[in-house]
């Protein structure tokens, strides 16, 4: 367990940024992000196919980028969730020259927590979001093979309060020092 992401990263892709609505990497080069999601790494390591040869598969596909999805009921059963699962993805992507999208798999409405994936955070949807964020942002933000998608889908919301929402989240990955593609 370390505060950071410990692997050298210096053979990664490099860091993306916009410029106008174009994905750019770190030479200014256009990026068009190709990929797919894999399920949850909590939910592989059950079924016991959670590994480098899995992984390998996907990366074999072609494309460029690996979705993960973060289902906060795992997040949260597993102090060492980060550390267990989501590092070797990142490392194991980066050796490849993939981007990952660290996906807050959360659905449903971060201001009453109805809705699916917000059982175990339904109580402070915000709140524990912002928490994940924080510690997220900081463990990777010099990984710059690392892309933030801070909520996968806000519903019964008004547009206004997810933007209120959605600028607190963006604000905590910020304040981390992380300069990550949100």
């Amino acid at each position: 367990k370390t505060e950071f992401f410990g692997e050298d990263t210096s053979s990664y892709p490099t860091l993306l940024k916009t410029e106008g609505q174009k994905i750019v990497n770190a030479n200014g080069e256009e990026v068009v992000l190709k990929g797919v999601t894999a399920p949850d790494p909590h939910r592989l390591n059950q079924a016991e196919v959670y590994s480098t040869s899995y992984y390998q598969g996907i990366f074999d596909l072609g494309g460029n980028v690996l979705r993960v999805p973060v289902h906060p009921s795992r997040y949260l059963s597993d102090e060492y969730y980060i550390w267990r699962f989501i590092d070797p993805i990142i490392k194991w992507a980066g050796e490849n020259k993939f981007y990952v999208i660290i996906d807050w798999d959360c659905s449903g409405s971060p201001l009453t927590g109805e809705g699916d994936n917000l059982t175990d955070i339904a109580d402070d949807v915000t709140g524990k979001s912002v928490s994940f964020w924080k510690k997220i942002a900081h463990h990777y933000k010099d990984t710059p093979n690392v892309v933030f998608e801070i909520f996968n889908e806000p519903k019964s919301i008004r547009a206004d309060k997810w933007g209120e929402i959605a600028n607190s989240l963006i604000a905590s990955i910020r304040e981390e020092g992380a300069n990550q593609l949100i």
